[in-house]
């Protein structure tokens, strides 16, 4: 089984009187436990892909299903798609509430999906990603921004999702900060098994951590890349 299989999609709005496209894209598969890459500049579609596979973006036609469960376009996510997939931003800071502690951030996505909060397990979660149990009594702003997104990659990864979607999550930080990150992700695949999908301009981001990836340009896929291309492509 697939995770993700997209035999067509087509994601276009509109401008005056044109319909503009902005994403087509035939042919994906995604495979269990496999970190795949979506590689391009900004506004090549990249981040459109990510968005309907979150459930973001409902406005589009074609066939996509998660799980062998075909979506429906303009339907939100139900059930068991709201926990089986999570989504970790580029700039954490926008997606974590200023007013509230740590511990409300990581605690709420379980509280609404009916889960019991453990707190030891949490602290455990955060000390797996290299932070101490004493994150959670502060305020976002108290963190570094690789901390910030270390906390938002452990609240991802409380409902334990099937499919982890990574937009662009490593490219606000520093290059030192940027390397432990990827290898967290790195890990935390091996570890947990994880279905990931990374979205980056950066070729030598998806080949550290992509067995497989698109090249997309002005929303069509222009390249297809195994591991062995993937490599060449970051060495030159």
């Amino acid at each position: 089984m697939s995770i993700v299989d997209i035999g067509s999609l087509n994601v276009g709005f509109k401008r005056g009187l044109s319909h503009i496209t902005a994403l087509h894209v035939e042919q994906i598969q995604v495979e269990p436990g496999e970190c795949f890459g979506l590689i391009g500049g900004s506004g090549s579609g990249k981040s459109t892909l990510l968005r309907v596979l979150a459930g973001l973006q409902r406005d589009w036609q074609g066939s996509v299903q998660l799980f062998d469960q075909p979506l429906a376009a303009r339907r939100a996510f139900t059930g068991t798609l709201r926990r089986d997939v999570q989504m970790v931003f580029q700039d954490p800071y926008a997606s974590l509430h200023p007013l509230h502690r740590i511990r409300r951030s990581l605690r709420e996505p379980r509280q609404v999906n009916g889960l019991p909060f453990d707190e030891a397990s949490l602290v455990a979660s955060l000390e797996q990603v290299g932070l101490p149990g004493d994150v959670l009594e502060r305020f976002p702003h108290q963190l570094s921004g690789g901390q910030r997104q270390r906390i938002a990659i452990v609240r991802a990864l409380q409902l334990r999702p099937r499919l982890l979607l990574l937009d662009e999550s490593t490219s606000a930080l520093d290059m030192t900060v940027q390397a432990e990150i990827l290898n967290l992700l790195q890990a935390l695949r091996r570890d947990t098994g994880t279905t990931m999908i990374l979205v980056s301009h950066d070729m030598n981001t998806v080949a550290h951590l992509c067995d497989r990836a698109l090249l997309i340009k002005q929303g069509r896929v222009e390249q297809r890349l195994d591991r062995a291309a993937l490599s060449a492509l970051a060495g030159r």
